[in-house]
């Protein structure tokens, strides 16, 4: 009996001292695990914040998590770098850039390196720091470049890119393609001079990190898609156009008339709204009276043939005035709710030309006819391979 009553104390004190433990073991997970909870936490609910557009309220819950977590090296960046993003966003430059310093000092790689590096010098621009900004750009970027002719002379420096006189040719050869202007020594230095406002500017755009705006990124794909259709264009339309003397003769036996100098008629013409008026204005030319005595406000001369039709009137208005001029000298004819009088003044007889008259019109003509018939014929062959769609009942009126 002694013995079952040592044997149910034995068993209750274990049972007592096993509870403790327990107990214990509860108290020591209660007091560590909150921090770790609250870390947790902290940075969920600044990610969710953050999306929601509560910048400042992120800002908050993830410095929380910087400064209080256990966090390895690769965290520290990561979070070193979205703080510094949201500061920037904010406007507060200052405090961006002290999280980007923080992100370059745990030596970021890859993209990230060039994130920093750009988002450091664009920073200390915007606050004034020209002169480190300008430093911080020339560590991290290459901005002087070598020109293609090892011969090239320098003609100014601005920092420590270089501008050549191959610059220089490569501005002038541009502009002489949109300007009969004749580039003499004065406006060569006006133009080096824009080399080196352009580059300046680059400079300041660059330090700025404006490469990495939506913007920049819009126009650049917008350029890029055009030059690329340039490119395709010229590969595949017009290196393929067969301008032989062959060719072009042929074009122009086929198309004489359209390098013919036409009929021209010089007209004097009034116009009206009121359509009694402009039978009376008739009526009067075929008793003979002049259109210039009227002394209408409207009176205008006019050189007229089918390549040069009145301002404002339909072409299929001109050609019926010139179909009736050779019938009558004068008429009446309206046109977008205007009466037109008009009289003939004079007749200019055309002119046939020969093909060695008009080669080069020839060649321009047949060029363009050639490359249109080859773009439509690849664009078709193009829409046959690839699966295109039309919505046009989505345009807008």
């Amino acid at each position: 009996m002694r013995f079952q009553m040592n044997n149910k104390n034995t068993r209750f004190t274990l049972l007592i001292v096993i509870q403790a433990f327990i107990l214990i073991l509860v108290i020591l997970l209660l007091l560590t695990e909150p921090e770790k909870n609250n870390l947790s936490f902290s940075k969920t609910s600044a990610d969710k914040l953050h999306a929601a557009g509560l910048v400042d309220e992120a800002i908050s819950f993830y410095e929380k998590s910087f400064f209080e977590g256990s966090l390895n090296s690769k965290d520290m960046l990561s979070l070193s770098l979205t703080l510094g993003e949201l500061y920037q966003k904010q406007g507060l430059s200052e405090k961006a850039l002290a999280w980007f310093y923080m992100a370059e000092s745990l030596e970021p790689t890859g993209d990230n390196k060039n994130h920093v590096a750009k988002s450091i010098v664009s920073l200390l621009e915007k606050l004034g720091k020209h002169s480190f900004s300008k430093l911080s750009l020339e560590q991290k970027t290459a901005l002087n470049q070598q020109p293609a002719d090892l011969n090239a002379k320098i003609l100014a420096k601005v920092g420590d890119k270089n501008i050549y006189d191959s610059d220089l040719r490569a501005l002038v050869d541009n502009f002489q393609n949109y300007s009969k202007q004749k580039i003499d020594k004065n406006m060569k230095l006006q133009l080096l001079q824009k080399l080196v406002a352009d580059e300046l500017l680059h400079q300041k755009a660059m330090r700025l990190n404006l490469t990495d705006s939506d913007d920049f990124k819009k126009k650049i794909n917008s350029v890029s898609k055009e030059i690329l259709v340039e490119l395709v264009l010229k590969d595949e339309v017009h290196k393929k156009i067969d301008a032989s003397s062959f060719k072009l003769k042929k074009y122009y036996e086929e198309n004489s008339e359209q390098f013919n100098v036409p009929d021209s008629y010089q007209i004097a013409y009034v116009t009206t709204k009121d359509k009694g008026e402009s039978e009376k204005w008739l009526g009067d030319l075929k008793k003979g009276k002049k259109i210039k005595s009227f002394n209408h406000k409207t009176y205008l001369e006019h050189q007229l043939s089918s390549f040069s039709p009145i301002t404002g009137m339909d072409a299929s208005k001109t050609l019926e005035i010139i179909n009736n001029l050779n019938k009558s000298k004068t008429g009446l004819i309206l046109s977008n709710g205007q009466y037109y009088v008009y009289e003939l003044m004079q007749k200019t007889p055309g002119k046939k030309n020969s093909y060695e008259e008009v080669k080069d019109q020839v060649k321009n003509a047949y060029q363009m006819n050639e490359a249109k018939n080859l773009y439509q014929e690849m664009i078709q062959n193009l829409m046959d391979q690839e699966e295109v769609k039309l919505y046009p009942e989505n345009l807008n009126e």
